[in-house]
């Protein structure tokens, strides 16, 4: 049985000394990827929202936010883009598969309620909905749309944005997992869009 000494401790040290600083940078990279990944908001509280809309400011948004429990609601993400402008459709494309909440111009709203079914891309505008919204039946728009904003007509939101002259339609994507029991009774609890889009269209009061 061979004598663990000084000598030979030191013998050891000296060819194996790398592996303690690669252990540590390996710990640390851990550390660094496993830290964001515990601490990121779940999709249940976050609400992606698109606007057909030129962006002036985003300082509407925290007042939103503030209004949510923080385990409740823990992140806002507006994308926008003008109609007419060179990456609106694109966008206008990909928020219909990602976004929760839409927020179109009439036209393009009925450009799709025209040549699809609207089930195909929204969720529809039910009872339901308009009461977790808090809006009238009045508001509702062709059943799959919330009428936001009519043209000439002044909103709070213009402070923020540059409509398109035409009305505004707000309308829900079917791909939403936020629409409580609006689309699946097993995701009644997580209503946060319908909440987001009461706020939205009187404001934060």
């Amino acid at each position: 049985m061979q004598t663990i000494n000084k000598s030979l401790l030191k013998n050891k040290f000296t060819y194996t000394w790398f592996i303690y600083p690669v252990a540590g940078v390996i710990l640390t990279l851990i550390w660094l990827w496993s830290f964001p990944a515990f601490h990121q908001p779940s999709a249940h509280q976050k609400i992606n929202v698109f606007f057909a809309t030129d962006i002036k400011s985003e300082e509407f948004i925290d007042p939103i936010l503030e209004k949510y429990d923080r385990e409740q609601l823990r992140e806002i993400t507006p994308s926008y883009a003008l109609p007419g402008s060179a990456l609106y459709s694109q966008k206008l494309s990909i928020a219909i598969g990602n976004a929760d909440v839409l927020v179109l111009t009439k036209t393009q709203f009925d450009a799709y309620k025209d040549k699809a079914n609207c089930s195909l891309f929204f969720a529809q505008v039910t009872s339901y909905v308009q009461e977790k919204c808090q809006i009238e039946a009045s508001q509702v728009y062709a059943d799959y749309g919330i009428i936001l904003k009519a043209n000439g007509e002044n909103h709070y939101l213009e402070q923020y944005m540059t409509f398109a002259e035409d009305d505004y339609i707000l309308t829900f994507s079917i791909a939403s997992t936020n629409l409580g029991s609006a689309i699946h009774e097993e995701n009644a609890p997580y209503d946060n869009a319908l909440t987001f889009a009461h706020y939205l269209i009187g404001g934060v009061q």
